[in-house]
């Protein structure tokens, strides 16, 4: 059955299970830039990526990528390197086989591929990058979009705006290290990837004088600056060239090294795994599949967060055994496959092992 990308891209993401995940601080590094505050990114939202895209998501699939589900232990989530497995094993490649798909139907020059970030230049390295090869210097891939790893236990978006000082500062030190990435590749945009949401960030800089630059301390040491390739008229294409940060328009000087730039609170928008609008489906891609998500809990409709069951209006942690049953009024369970929560319409079912 033919099919287009879109359809591939809004189809469920496969089950994880975050459990083991240990609560905790997040790092901080003296070099990353600072961050003061975010703001929501109002524009990101699906009607508006699918009228950008939509010629690409247009393009039809005769035999779309099939995922092996592996084993129980790879949807096991303990650590930022056991996510990092998962998104390489069972998310990564449908989304590099929707850009390889898109490039070949409509005849562009190059292939855009999410790549881990030590394949790119720059300091750090971020977890991931978008390479393609008609972008690379000195044997190594320019990043066009830097994005980094965390774990909901750690990071989430109902931290921002916290009462809390020390809880807020834990949202924004992941955000400071993005921001630090962006600017080291020179990039409008990154993302943080969690094992329940994408964050994506659009990053500005504010309009200085050269007396203001000259003031300001150096924070990072910079690759030196690359020509960025077009490479013909495509809407993909067309937009990597619009993602970097010389691209805002915003600032009437520029120094050499975008670290030290005066940047703007970052704007974000929030995707749930299990969130979607439009479609009614979850989404591999999570921008294609997009729902806005306030934060607070789960996002949408969707309450795929293991170990969480909402009973009576609250939310209780923890697991029963085998068959133990749970009233709950939580919506758009997914049946999992390998252990959890199965929803018949009523009840919640628990499972220790492999359902049949």
């Amino acid at each position: 059955m033919e099919r287009t990308v879109l359809d591939v891209l809004v189809e469920a993401n496969p089950e994880r299970d975050s459990r083991s995940v240990p609560r905790g601080n997040n790092s901080s590094h003296r070099d990353w830039i600072p961050v003061s505050g975010s703001q929501p990114w109002t524009d990101f939202n699906y009607e508006n990526l699918v009228s950008i895209f939509r010629k690409s998501l247009s393009a039809t699939y005769r035999d779309p990528p099939v995922i092996d589900q592996g084993s129980v232990y790879d949807h096991d989530i303990r650590n930022e390197a056991t996510l990092d497995h998962f998104l390489t094993r069972f998310v990564f490649p449908i989304i590099n086989g929707a850009l390889r798909r898109t490039s070949r139907v409509m005849e562009w020059s190059e292939v855009f591929y999410i790549s881990p970030g030590s394949w790119c230049h720059g300091s750090g390295p971020p977890d991931w990058g978008l390479v393609s090869y008609s972008r690379m210097w000195e044997s190594k891939f320019y990043n066009l979009l830097p994005g980094d790893t965390k774990l909901h236990a750690k990071w989430r978006p109902d931290m921002d705006g916290s009462e809390d000082l020390g809880v807020r500062r834990q949202w924004l030190l992941p955000v400071s290290q993005i921001t630090t990435y962006a600017a080291d590749a020179e990039c409008r945009y990154g993302f943080i990837i969690t094992d329940q949401r994408l964050v994506v960030f659009r990053f500005s800089v504010e309009a200085v004088g050269p007396s203001s630059v000259a003031t300001r301390s150096q924070r990072l040491p910079l690759q030196p600056t690359h020509e960025r390739v077009a490479s013909g008229d495509t809407d993909i294409s067309s937009a990597v060239e619009q993602m970097s940060l010389d691209s805002s328009g915003a600032q009437s000087y520029i120094d050499n090294n975008p670290a030290n730039y005066e940047y703007l609170p970052p704007e974000y928008a929030v995707v749930h795994w299990s969130a979607s609008e439009g479609s009614g489906q979850t989404g591999y891609g999570m921008d294609a599949g997009y729902a806005p998500d306030d934060g607070q809990g789960d996002g949408g409709d969707g309450h795929a967060v293991s170990g969480q069951m909402e009973e009576g209006g609250n939310t209780e942690e923890g697991y029963g055994s085998k068959g133990q049953e749970v009233e709950t009024r939580a919506v758009d369970w997914v049946q999992s496959e390998y252990g959890g929560w199965e929803y018949n319409g009523k009840k919640h079912t628990y499972y220790t092992e492999k359902l049949p």
